[in-house]
């Protein structure tokens, strides 16, 4: 019995200075895990930001926040049959000013900027199908008509 007093008297979270040490280490814990939670809020934060700054671009004069409202209208309310039996989705953008063709590079560009689309993504998830998108244009009297077809594979 005595052994078991002196035991409890040595231990190191028993008086005043082990409850101390206690405190210290449960405030030290929750300062830690509020941090942490505030890192990760800051990175979604950041990404949110970096996702919105990259639907706000244009790329060869294609308006990306245009095309992406447009895709995200599509993963709402579904994808008509009319363009499953045709296989294609088209996105009409607005006309160009000048009666220059974008080159290949350019061309690849776009298509790969609109793949990288938040509202190209939800349709991936809502729908599953494979997507590809093809930039298009035709030239007219008074400029460039302009159009995104998105293939539809199953």
């Amino acid at each position: 019995m005595l052994q078991d007093v002196k035991n409890t008297a040595a231990a190191p979270s028993s008086g005043p200075n082990g409850k101390m040490e206690a405190f210290k280490g449960f405030f030290v814990k929750l300062k830690t895990d509020k941090m942490n939670d505030f890192r990760q809020k800051r990175d979604t934060y950041k990404t949110t930001i970096s996702q919105i700054k990259h639907s706000l671009k244009t790329v060869e004069g294609v308006f990306l926040w245009e095309v992406n409202r447009k895709l995200n209208r599509l993963a709402r309310s579904g994808i008509p049959q009319k363009h499953l039996d045709t296989g294609k989705i088209t996105i009409v953008l607005s006309r160009k000013k000048t009666s220059e063709p974008v080159t290949e590079g350019q061309k690849s560009r776009i298509e790969k900027m609109v793949d990288e689309l938040e509202g190209f993504e939800n349709l991936r998830l809502s729908e599953f199908y494979t997507y590809k998108p093809v930039y298009l244009e035709k030239k007219q009297f008074n400029g460039i008509m302009r159009w995104i077809e998105i293939e539809i594979s199953a």
